[in-house]
C-alpha cells in the first residue's frame, strides 16, 4: 500500500481520486493515520469518491483524546464485512495498529453518492 508523502495534511488535499477536506490541518500521528486509511480506502473499487473527516477533528475543535471518525462519498455501491471480508479485515488490523500507537479510529461511514442525491430531492 502506497500512502501519500508525509508532513502536515493541508485542508484539502488530493489523495489518489479522494479528497479529504479538513477544516484545520493535522499533523503527527493523526495525521499519518489519515494518509494510510487514504491508501487502504483508494484500492477500495468504490468508483469516483471522496473522503472526509468528520467529528470533532472535522470540525476543527479535536482535543489530545479526539478519534478519527472518516466518511467516504462514493458512487459504487459498498461491500460489507459479510460481502468483502478480506478488505474489511485488512480496515480493522490497520484500526487495531492505529488503537495501538494512540489514534482511536472511531469509524468508517460509507454513504453512496446516489442514494444521498436522491435524498436530497
Amino acid at each position: 500500500m502506497k500512502c501519500p508523502p508525509a508532513g502536515p495534511v493541508p485542508a484539502v488535499e488530493r489523495w489518489f481520486t479522494m479528497q479529504a477536506p479538513v477544516t484545520t490541518p493535522l499533523s503527527g500521528p493523526k495525521a499519518d493515520a489519515v494518509r494510510e486509511f487514504a491508501a487502504l480506502f483508494a484500492g477500495w473499487p468504490l468508483g469516483r469518491r471522496a473522503i472526509s473527516i468528520g467529528g470533532s477533528t472535522g470540525k476543527g475543535n479535536a482535543d489530545a483524546r479526539s478519534d478519527l471518525d472518516f466518511r467516504i462519498w462514493q458512487e459504487a455501491d459498498v461491500l460489507w464485512p459479510h460481502q468483502a471480508p478480506e478488505r474489511w479485515r485488512t480496515y480493522f488490523e490497520l484500526t487495531e495498529q492505529w488503537k495501538r500507537r494512540g489514534v482511536i479510529i472511531d469509524g468508517v461511514w460509507p454513504r453512496q453518492i446516489g442514494q444521498v442525491e436522491a435524498a436530497l430531492r
